[in-house]
């Protein structure tokens, strides 16, 4: 999956949490101050990463995962990782 496919799909589901059109969430918006994300939210759009894209985050980064732009890089990151552990 590229980082297109990555981007669209997390901006869409960020966009459904905070009711907000897919247009309106910038990359760096914060999760919680920009969007008003609950936590529970924000751990449902990291729950849909790992489903959608088998990405595996580990603990000690998720409370680094404030914005669009981190989730990208992070699914990106660990989704490779765990495709070349699983092979």
């Amino acid at each position: 999956m590229n980082a297109d496919d990555i981007t669209a799909g997390l901006t869409a589901e960020i966009a459904k949490r905070a009711k907000l059109a897919p247009e309106q969430i910038k990359p760096d918006a914060h999760f919680v101050v920009d969007l008003g994300l609950s936590s529970l939210d924000m751990l449902g759009v990291l729950a849909f990463a790992e489903k959608t894209y088998g990405a595996r985050f580990p603990d000690e980064i998720l409370a680094e995962l404030t914005t669009l732009s981190k989730a990208i890089e992070a699914v990106r990151t660990h989704q490779c990782e765990r495709t070349e552990a699983e092979q």
